[in-house]
């Protein structure tokens, strides 16, 4: 899985939110916020899009290790 964030450097220009509604949605000020901490695989290409796509750099995501059973 992927956690995926939205730092408190984003401005609001809305790109992730209009491209990307299946992983972002606007808050109450109109910035962008995950619509879930965590985004599936089919997902990836998709946000890597919108993290390339934000013109402040606000948007990251990190690999999260499945806790494995013994």
């Amino acid at each position: 899985m992927i956690r995926v964030s939205v730092s408190d450097l984003c401005q609001g220009h809305g790109n992730c939110y209009e491209r990307f509604p299946e992983l972002f949605e606007p808050n109450d000020m109109s910035f962008g916020e995950p619509v879930s901490d965590e985004v599936t695989d089919d997902n990836r290409r998709k946000l890597r899009r919108a993290i390339g796509g934000c013109p402040n750099d606000a948007i990251s995501m990190e690999q999260i290790n499945s806790p494995t059973t013994t």
